[in-house]
């Protein structure tokens, strides 16, 4: 391995500085600057793991305990995924993603005549805005009681969505 340029000296290094490089590696390094203060860095780092404690063992036994309270609770192939496994099993995991594939199917299938809806529900209050007939919602009462109504659908889908991800969270 021929080390030319900084580029294959950071190579060399990546590579865990292989003995049979070690020589151009090295010259590179008294040549030039920045690879020989990387060079620094590096061996001061491998020489503070070298020196640093071992790692703490676990006691005895900890491993096989853990594995009994692990069985004793279900363990991982408790769930209905576990159960039935593959898409279907993450399917009946949970009734809510099984609405929302639905909801999503529902878009996909249905794409042209939801579209369809929405442009002729556009066109309708298009329609009520050059005739005149949105005219009374311009008063202060009508945006007001427009705000009240506003509000308590927001309040409403807030508590239901409250509802429906507290026990998708407990889950996690």
């Amino acid at each position: 391995m021929k080390i030319r340029n900084c580029d294959a000296f950071e190579r060399w290094l990546d590579d865990g500085c292989p003995e049979r490089a070690r020589g151009p590696a090295e010259a590179h390094a008294r040549a030039c600057v920045s690879c020989r203060e990387t060079l620094a860095v590096a061996e001061a780092v491998e020489n503070g793991l070298q020196q640093r404690a071992p790692s703490p063992r676990a006691p005895e036994g900890f491993s096989d305990a853990v594995m009994r309270r692990v069985s004793a609770a279900g363990g991982p192939d408790a769930g209905p995924t576990a159960r039935v496994g593959s898409l279907l099993g993450w399917l009946l995991a949970d009734p809510t993603t099984v609405a929302a594939c639905a909801f999503a199917l529902l878009l996909v299938w249905w794409r042209a005549p939801l579209w369809a809806l929405a442009v002729a529900a556009s066109r309708g209050v298009v329609a009520l805005e050059t005739t005149g007939a949105l005219d009374s919602f311009d008063s202060p009462g009508a945006a007001a009681g427009l705000c009240v109504a506003l509000l308590s659908l927001v309040f409403s889908g807030s508590y239901l969505l409250l509802g429906w991800s507290q026990p998708v969270t407990a889950r996690s």
